[in-house]
Formats: C-alpha cells, sequence, structure tokens
C-alpha cells in the first residue's frame, strides 16, 4: 500500500477514537442529573456555550499556525492541551447520588428517596436502555432540533472556511476569522442563553432558536458573490449563529420534560445522532455549491437547507409541545383523583414514579437512616 493510503486509515482511525469521545455527550447529561431544573438551562448554556467556543478559536489559529508548524505539530500541541484536562476530569468527577447509592447497594425506592432528600431531581426510572429512546417518536423530533441547531453549528465552522475562501475570494486568514467569529460568536451566545431558557423553557426557547435559524439562514443564502461584509452576509451570520446557540442550550433544557427519568438514553441518542448534522449538512451545501447556478449562487443558496430544516423542526416542536400539555393536564387530573382534590402537591412524573415504588411501611427518615448507615 503507498505511503499515503498507510496514512488515511491511520487518520480514519485516529478520527473513529476522537469522535467516540465527543459524540458520547455523557457530559451534557451529567450536568443534567447535577443541576437543578429550574437552573438546568443556565447550568448546560455555560457548559456548553464555553466548551464550543474552541473549534471557533482554532478556526483562527489553524490558518496562523500553518505557516509555521506541520499538521503533526499541530496535533501534538491540541494533545497536550487534552490529556491534562482529561486527567483532571478522571481525578475529580463523580457521579450524582442516586448512581452512589444504587452502586453501593441500596435499594432502587431507597436510592431514589436518597437522591431526592440530597437534592438530586433528575433520576432515572424505568427501562434506560437505548432501544426505549430509538423507539419513542418523540424523542427523534428532539433529534431534528439538535440536528438543525447543533450539528448545523458543526457544519458551518467546517463550511465556513470554503465559503468565505471560495464564494468570496477572500485569503486564508480572513476566511479563518470569520469562520472563528462566528463560532466563537454562536458559542457565546449559547452562554448568555441560560436564565432566558430557564425562564421561557425548553419548548418555547428551543422554538424562537429554530426560528431565527430559519430566518437568518433565509437572508444569509441572498448574499452575493465576492461581498463578504454586504448586509445580508453579515445580518444573517449574526441571527444564524446567535439563533444556534440559543437553541443548544434549549434542546438539552427540553429532554427531561419530553422524557422525564430517560436524560441518559435520550440525551445519548439527540447528541449522537444529532451531531451527525455537522457531517451530513456539509456534504449537502458542496453538492448545491457545486450545481450550475449564475456567478455560483449555490453556496448562497444551499443555506436555505437550513430554512428548510428550521421549518420542519418548527411544526414538529408545535406539535411536540401541544402533545405533552395534553399529557400533563391527564397526569393531573388522575393525581387528583387518586389523592384527593384538597390540598395535594401535584407530583412530576419522576416523585410520582417514586411514591409507586417506595415501600408503604418506610418514610423518609428510615430512609435517611440508610443512607448515613452507607456513609
Amino acid at each position: 500500500m503507498p505511503a499515503w493510503g498507510t496514512a488515511y486509515w491511520g487518520w480514519i482511525f485516529s478520527g473513529i477514537v476522537a469522535g467516540s469521545g465527543i459524540a458520547i455527550f455523557t457530559m451534557t447529561i451529567n450536568v443534567l442529573f447535577w443541576s437543578q431544573t429550574a437552573s438546568s438551562g443556565y447550568a448546560q448554556s455555560i457548559f456548553g456555550g464555553i466548551g464550543n467556543m474552541i473549534p471557533g478559536i482554532f478556526a483562527f489559529l489553524i490558518p496562523i499556525v500553518s505557516t509555521g508548524w506541520t499538521l503533526f505539530d499541530a496535533y501534538i500541541f491540541w494533545m497536550c492541551i487534552t490529556v491534562p484536562s482529561r486527567l483532571v476530569a478522571f481525578i475529580s468527577l463523580v457521579n450524582p447520588p442516586y448512581h452512589q447509592m444504587k452502586n453501593a447497594g441500596v435499594p432502587i425506592p431507597d436510592s431514589m428517596k436518597i437522591a431526592r432528600w440530597l437534592g438530586q431531581e433528575e433520576i432515572p426510572i424505568g427501562d434506560c436502555s437505548l432501544w426505549p429512546a430509538v423507539i419513542e417518536p418523540r424523542n427523534w423530533i428532539l433529534v431534528w432540533s439538535y440536528f438543525v441547531s447543533f450539528g448545523g453549528f458543526m457544519a458551518l465552522v467546517a463550511w465556513m472556511p470554503v465559503f468565505t475562501y471560495d464564494y468570496h475570494e477572500t485569503g486564508a486568514f480572513e476566511a479563518g476569522c470569520h469562520t472563528s467569529f462566528y463560532g466563537v460568536f454562536c458559542s457565546f451566545c449559547r452562554s448568555l442563553s441560560g436564565t432566558t431558557t430557564d425562564k421561557l423553557g425548553g419548548a418555547n426557547a428551543t422554538m424562537i432558536g429554530i426560528v431565527g435559524i430559519s430566518v437568518g439562514s433565509f437572508i444569509w443564502g441572498w448574499t452575493p458573490p465576492r461581498s463578504p461584509y454586504c448586509w445580508t452576509n453579515v445580518v444573517g451570520l449574526l441571527i444564524t449563529s446567535a439563533a444556534g446557540g440559543f437553541c443548544n442550550a434549549a434542546c438539552d433544557k427540553w429532554i427531561p420534560i419530553v422524557s422525564p427519568g430517560k436524560v441518559a438514553p435520550v440525551g445519548g441518542l439527540i447528541g449522537a445522532v444529532g451531531a451527525m448534522g455537522g457531517f451530513l449538512i456539509p456534504l449537502i451545501l458542496g453538492e448545491i455549491a457545486e450545481m450550475d447556478f449564475p456567478e455560483r449562487r449555490g453556496y448562497g443558496y444551499g443555506l436555505w437547507v437550513y430554512t428548510i430544516c428550521g421549518s420542519i423542526s418548527l411544526l414538529f416542536s408545535l406539535y411536540l409541545k401541544y402533545t405533552i400539555n395534553k399529557e400533563n393536564e391527564a397526569r393531573i387530573a388522575a393525581q387528583k383523583l387518586e389523592y384527593g382534590d384538597g390540598n395535594v402537591v401535584i407530583l412530576d412524573a419522576i416523585d410520582y414514579e417514586i411514591r409507586k415504588l417506595a415501600e408503604e411501611n418506610r418514610d423518609l427518615d428510615a430512609v435517611i437512616d440508610t443512607y448515613e448507615d452507607y456513609h
């Protein structure tokens, strides 16, 4: 096999290893387990927003280091950054209370009660394997929203250098700056969106973000060639990137509402399949760019893929919100019928499951004693 062929397969293997670590999205799920429901949007926005700034920063650095560094040098530098951070995570990260109790042998009903007493609000219930999450249609609505927002973010980080360099005929450094600005601004907006997401709720915030992506990409698509600073390019980029960052955090906020007690399998499904937008959308953009449009307008028209995908996502999200509202009304009515309509506190889905599973002869004090026995 030629030398380049051997290097190519080594490159593919390295990509599989790196991609496996990225695509499992375990940290996103862990943030949901540790954060309070009322502030989970804020927690997700800070975590994801700061973390997602890295692709944008490196898009700016690559044209700079490429003049004096080899590709091997750049990846050795990247490894020197990632290895220490992984060691710190390995040493410092711990499981949420429920998983600690369950792994210690505490019965599941007691583990649930202890975790609630310690403040953990999101607790796994029922069958948390992947297959039930895959066959539940509502989860794929969230997958599609994440495909458009986060997958679309990754796709544009990859596509922006080509779009700016080839379509607007800028230099490599300027194309890197445009890409870096898009990536950093999108992540910055995600970091700032948490409090607003918590106030609006995951459903409303997701739909607002999707509308912004659709409108921004529609404006952006009208950009003429060799015009990187015309108003359609600037305004379209700003709206699309801001809305994409806003929607990223909102999708994570919506997971516990759509599938209570199933954030691990659903979050993994959304992260893995939704992130595939970062690999599939650039292929579509490239095909449209190669079509025979006047003045190579296919580069701009390709951005309308986001408009179409966003519009579809909005319709499905509206349907999902309506369905969940109806289910919540039915659940509250059932609880009132079961426990009476007096001063009863309406339980959420997880608390309701805990009450059903818990042994009737064990009160919270006894459960706390059990917890203290294990410590």
